[in-house]
Formats: C-alpha cells, structure tokens, sequence
C-alpha cells in the first residue's frame, strides 16, 4: 500500500515541513555561500532533534495519533 501525504497524520505533516526547511537552509549554506547565523543554527539544531524524538516515540507504538 502507498502511503500519501493525505493519509499522514498532522504532526508527520509538520515534521516533514520542518525537514524542508532545514534542508533549504542548509543548502543555501551549502550551494550559495549564505552565512548560517546562530538564531538558523539554533532553529536547525531543534527541529532535528523533534524529528528525532518524534520518530523514536512513533516507533515505540505506545503512541497513536487523536482524530481531532
């Protein structure tokens, strides 16, 4: 079965919003020369680690995404 973005929960959704933007900050750094400031740095830092979290709790099964 295909899994689409339909179908992913709210916070999946989020998480992945948060990915992209780390990847476009970080490729602006990586492609163009754009200076990382510490407030970016910060931003990167904390949503890596939300994601980490997030999917380290949605692996241990004990947690089930609300119909809201």
């Amino acid at each position: 079965m295909r899994a689409s973005a339909a179908a992913a929960c709210p916070p999946t959704l989020q998480v992945l919003g948060h990915a992209k933007t780390v990847l476009v900050l970080f490729g602006g750094w990586a492609f163009f020369g754009d200076l990382i400031n510490l407030h970016q740095l910060l931003g990167m830092c904390l949503a890596v680690a939300g994601m980490i979290s997030y999917g380290f709790f949605m692996s241990r099964g004990g947690v089930t995404a609300r119909k809201v």
